[in-house]
């Protein structure tokens, strides 16, 4: 029984030493983790450049552990082109080459060299713009069609204003008054030097409206009468299209009526005696329509025969 006593003294103390041991007392190894490194960084940019226009370079970066992939731009020359030395964004000065370097932030010892990069004349700047459609009436609507190329800045002026981004697209207008409105469109060079523009115009009438009147209400049988469409709003282009209870230019039976509104009474009295003589007018994509109304008689001392 003693002897059993003796021995856990002994191991305790064994135990101790493999918990030092492990944990790196006792003169255990310390571990110690491999630091991050950078291996390689390389540069790419698109092959050419406008002066006053901007491209985008990228970098890669490869390395061990937890490195970081975040470089610093510079420029071969600042006088052909300049690059933003976080975003890479290069803009172009002058006409030249320049190449630019993508240098580790972690490791400055570790960069990559794009290729040359060509930075060529501004081209010239193009604006198109049109209307659809170019004529409305008050509280109708056109669509602006617009484009501009080449160019660093895209300029709205005259009916509408600001600056246009993207340089392409669609825009709605719907005009508060009557009269003609121009919509400018104005696209200035990448390196800022020259301007191109264009315009659209938009006219805006007072609503189509039509009324119909003739020279009396009513008509003898075989008798004739003037009708007159009075039009006012519109484009100013209008056609009229004149019918007789909805039959365009009426028949036999209810009178006919001529493209200038001259209507001939059928010679019998029709049933019902009233007519509705409508004239439909259309102006460049309006329309509007007006009706009057005739009575056909028999003529005074004649009498109907059935």
């Amino acid at each position: 029984m003693s002897a059993y006593v003796q021995r856990i003294p002994f191991v305790v103390f064994s135990a101790i030493l493999l918990v030092l041991s492990s944990c790196g007392g006792g003169g255990g190894t310390n571990f110690v983790p491999t630091p991050p490194t950078i291996t390689s960084v390389s540069a790419s940019c698109p092959a050419t450049a406008a002066v006053g226009g901007t491209i985008t370079c990228s970098a890669s970066v490869n390395g061990t552990g937890s490195f970081s992939s975040t470089v610093t731009w510079t420029s071969s020359k600042t006088s052909v082109a300049t690059i933003n030395s976080s975003t890479g964004v290069v803009t172009g000065v002058a006409v030249g080459n320049a190449t630019f370097t993508a240098t580790s932030t972690q490791d400055t010892t570790k960069s990559g060299t794009s290729a040359a990069v060509s930075v060529t004349a501004a081209q010239p700047p193009t604006a198109t713009i049109s209307a659809n459609p170019t004529t409305i009436a008050l509280g109708q609507s056109s669509v602006l069609t617009w484009a501009c190329k080449n160019v660093s800045l895209c300029t709205a002026s005259g009916a509408w204003s600001g600056n246009l981004s993207p340089m392409s697209g669609t825009e709605t207008v719907t005009p508060a008054s009557t009269g003609t409105f121009t919509y400018t469109l104005t696209a200035t060079s990448t390196d800022g030097k020259t301007t191109a523009s264009a315009a659209a115009t938009v006219t805006v009438t007072a609503p189509l409206t039509v009324s119909v009147s003739g020279t009396g209400s009513t008509v003898n049988t075989g008798g004739t009468m003037q009708f007159t469409a009075t039009i006012s709003g519109g484009p100013g282009n209008p056609t009229t299209v004149w019918s007789v209870n909805n039959v365009v230019g009426g028949n036999t039976a209810v009178g006919t009526i001529s493209p200038t509104g001259f209507y001939a009474a059928p010679t019998v009295v029709p049933s019902p005696a009233t007519l509705t003589i409508t004239a439909t007018v259309m102006d460049d994509g309006q329309s509007a329509i007006g009706t009057a109304q005739v009575t056909v008689t028999v003529p005074q001392g004649q009498t109907i025969t059935s």
